[in-house]
């Protein structure tokens, strides 16, 4: 490891702590708003909070990487954030939904291994990671839930969320060398903010705006919109420059422990020995799997 990257690895670990503590202040907050209602206020304080650093060109160079910002909010934004928030307010393991979602370091491997990009292998240690993470995910989404209960939906969204987080990783390192951080930043605000709006209209969910004066609501939406979004978000995308795709998503295995953590100090959640032992084969599989990745995705 080069010691140009230390700063690069410290504010990668730095960000993923915030982001394992927003699935405590989303589960508070769910109890106010709607899953996407709670995504169109982060991002929307966040965007307005771009235009302070990036506002100098309004569209891409071209209509192809208009399409990839488009791309880029949808699975980094709108989509992700509805599958995350949605899985969060069905059910009451928190830390499981976290510990699901740190499976993006994995599946970001994988596709990057499906797409032929550079650095990206077939070994012993992804295969034996995916199967280790697989059957963790696995115990986690059945225990004590029937295959048509509500927690076994919440977990296959934390899947969904995965997903759609290790495309947009795999999305904005591609457009790493044509635009700078901020702007691909802002455009990924805009863009989830826009493909939100139909889910807004048809949900049919009023908002009662006294919960603006709730002190604990003022602070958990500065948290996810200021902390979370604003200043995370424009400092991955030089991460994910610097350290490489598949380097910095292994980062995210660290997600879910201040997840674990917080969860049990916050929200006082139940833990039963079924899930720490879904939750570490979980986290033991990311680990394993990222043992020896290229640090370039």
């Amino acid at each position: 490891m080069a010691k140009s990257t230390y700063i690069y690895d410290i504010l990668a670990v730095a960000i993923v702590a915030v982001w394992g503590m927003t699935f405590i202040s989303s589960t508070v907050l769910l109890e106010y708003f709607s899953p996407a209602q709670l995504f169109a206020l982060r991002f929307s304080i966040a965007y307005l909070g771009m235009w302070l650093f990036s506002h100098d060109h309004l569209l891409c160079g071209s209509v192809r990487d208009e399409l990839l910002m488009l791309a880029a909010g949808v699975t980094g934004g709108s989509l992700y954030f509805l599958a995350e928030n949605t899985a969060l307010e069905l059910t009451v393991q928190t830390s499981a939904v976290s510990f699901i979602v740190c499976t993006t370091p994995l599946v970001t491997a994988i596709f990057s291994l499906l797409l032929g990009r550079s650095g990206a292998r077939l070994s012993w240690n992804l295969a034996l990671g995916s199967a280790l993470s697989l059957g963790g995910v696995a115990m986690i989404v059945l225990n004590g839930s029937s295959l048509f209960g509500g927690p076994v939906s919440a977990y296959l969204l934390a899947v969904l969320a995965s997903f759609t987080w290790a495309s947009y990783t795999l999305i904005v390192d591609s457009l790493q060398d044509r635009y700078p951080s901020a702007f691909i930043t802002r455009k990924v605000f805009f863009w989830g903010l826009v493909t939100i709006l139909p889910v807004l209209v048809f949900q049919h969910r009023s908002l009662d705006l006294k919960v603006f004066g709730e002190p604990v609501v003022i602070l958990n939406i500065a948290f996810l919109a200021i902390v979370a979004s604003l200043v995370c978000y424009a400092l991955w995308n030089p991460i994910i420059r610097k350290l490489g795709t598949i380097r910095s998503s292994n980062y995210i295995y660290l997600n879910p422990l201040f997840t674990f953590v917080g969860s049990m100090i916050f929200l006082n959640e139940p833990i039963n020995w079924i899930s720490v032992i879904g939750s570490l084969m979980t986290l033991g599989g990311v680990i394993v799997a990222g043992l020896r990745t290229s640090s370039r995705g």
